[in-house]
């Protein structure tokens, strides 16, 4: 029989996922940042590190995306010559990205997505 100890919990973080994705689903954007305060708590004391939490947070947003997109109306999307020249420099970029953040300290990248964040509210709350 399993502990409610452990049950419980579970049961808690299914429901902050499920959250999650409806955020991302309303907004467009956001469900990320809870998945990754879910998985950071989940992962927690079992030797992951923070750029491992946001690894399993990236995975975990790509089908959170590709189900939201689906959900828009498609006559918002934007043109298939238009969307190619988005897409494929965002993914040189999230490569570039990707490279560098192997090589900053954690606690540099944790600062620097703090910060965008915090810019990127404000922006949101002055427009």
């Amino acid at each position: 029989m399993k502990s409610t100890s452990r049950f419980i919990p579970h049961i808690v973080f299914v429901l902050l996922s499920l959250g999650a994705g409806c955020i991302n689903g309303v907004l467009g954007t956001g469900g990320g940042l809870l998945l990754t305060f879910i998985i950071s708590r989940s992962l927690r004391g079992k030797g992951y590190s923070p750029k491992d939490v946001f690894v399993c947070s990236m995975t975990a947003v790509i089908p959170i995306c590709v189900f939201s997109l689906f959900t828009y109306p498609s006559k918002l999307a934007p043109a298939p010559g238009e969307l190619i020249g988005i897409v494929l420099p965002a993914a040189a970029g999230g490569l570039v990205g990707a490279v560098l953040s192997d090589k900053l300290k954690t606690v540099i990248l944790q600062k620097g997505f703090a910060l965008f964040v915090i810019y990127a509210g404000i922006r949101m709350l002055l427009h």
